[in-house]
């Protein structure tokens, strides 16, 4: 087949909107053939990506499978294409390219038929979780950053926090879940930004969580995945990582800052802690993404401790909770406890020091003024 020929089948499917096939019957060739002239020409006519900071790859599911017959014989036709967009937010986004496949030396093929300026250019590259997309950027842009974006990280935190339930829900029944237990009904919530919940739906996953997390696995998991979150919506990791973490703290009630006991970290996700035991002589670890008291300490150490709680929030806390309820397990008070914080002294209680309003209120009129300024 003449070059002028291929030319005509290109000009006439691109230029009239015709059908491939209405255009290969015209011309007496195949489809195939007619098609393979339309994608030559069009890598011809496409212009050079302009040079970008920012580079997003990420992969499309064009179709279905299907089966090409090819002079060598039939050949599987992949469905997947990787594209390649402008991913800098400080300029309108833009498709700078197509591959077919989503191997990492589709990527290296895209990127080395660019200019070196294009390639130079590149600071920051944007992918999902793929290991060839990140083998193929490391070896044509060795001088690139490469980031992984935020819902896919999200996405692998929540599938880590369903795996957890499933887990515990399998080893405490030796079953999956059914509509019995009240986790699984409310399997959704775990999945969903805490910031999100409702007052009542709070009220549901932490007493779903008191019956049925005996163990305080899944809601450790719950808290990873909503400290990740916060870490992920930080505009400025170096700066707002430490705040981001203590902002969750302080609407949960949790000590942070000087106020956090010493010798605690964030390592401490979950703790054992036999039923009944005294909740006023105990040491701090992280259950839910709070610090709570989890294990009796010593009589000895005991001002130590009591000294080592935020006194704003000791004092209420007591008077106002521990001596008007009861509690027959450890995971009951537990999570009547973060209930109370939450819903009443961060969002109802308020408070003196702060002009007579709520935490939170305060907390949002803060960021609201700093933000104006």
């Amino acid at each position: 087949m003449t070059a002028r020929l291929r030319a005509a089948l290109a000009r006439a499917i691109a230029r009239s909107n015709r059908a491939v096939s209405d255009v290969a019957a015209e011309h007496e060739v195949s489809w195939h053939t007619a098609h393979k002239a339309l994608v030559a020409a069009a890598t011809a006519w496409f212009p050079e990506p302009e040079p970008t900071r920012v580079l997003g790859i990420d992969e499309t599911r064009a179709r279905s499978v299907r089966w090409v017959l090819e002079e060598a014989g039939w050949k599987r036709s992949n469905p997947w294409m990787t594209s390649f967009v402008d991913a800098d937010t400080t300029v309108p986004g833009r498709l700078l390219g197509l591959a077919p496949g989503r191997s990492g030396a589709c990527v290296s093929d895209w990127l080395g038929e660019q200019s070196q300026e294009f390639r130079d250019g590149i600071e920051l590259v944007v992918i999902d979780p793929s290991a060839p997309y990140a083998s193929g950027v490391r070896r044509t842009l060795p001088q690139a950053r490469i980031a992984v974006d935020k819902w896919h990280l999200v996405a692998l935190a929540n599938q880590m926090v369903t795996e957890v339930r499933q887990r515990v829900t399998r080893e405490r029944l030796g079953r999956r879940g059914t509509t019995a237990e009240r986790i699984w009904t409310h399997r959704q919530l775990l999945l969903t930004g805490y910031e999100h919940l409702s007052t009542k739906q709070v009220a549901r996953l932490r007493a779903a969580l008191a019956a049925e997390d005996l163990t305080n696995e899944i809601g450790a998991a719950h808290a990873v995945k909503e400290r990740l979150r916060l870490l992920l919506n930080a505009s400025d990791p170096a700066r707002d990582q430490v705040p981001a973490l203590r902002l969750l703290q302080r609407r949960r009630g949790l000590p942070h800052g000087p106020d956090r006991p010493a010798g605690q970290d964030d390592r401490h996700l979950v703790a054992s802690h036999p039923d009944g035991a005294d909740r006023r002589t105990a040491t701090w670890t992280t259950t839910a993404g709070a610090y709570w008291p989890t294990s009796p300490s010593p009589e000895g150490t005991r001002q130590q401790h009591e000294q080592a709680r935020p006194a704003q929030v000791r004092s209420p806390l007591k008077t106002e909770f521990y001596d008007r309820h009861t509690f027959t397990t450890h995971a009951e008070a537990i999570h009547a406890v973060s209930s109370w914080i939450e819903t009443i002294y961060n969002r109802r209680r308020r408070h003196s020091a702060l002009g007579q309003i709520p935490p939170v209120a305060f907390e949002d009129r803060t960021t609201a003024a700093s933000e104006a300024a």
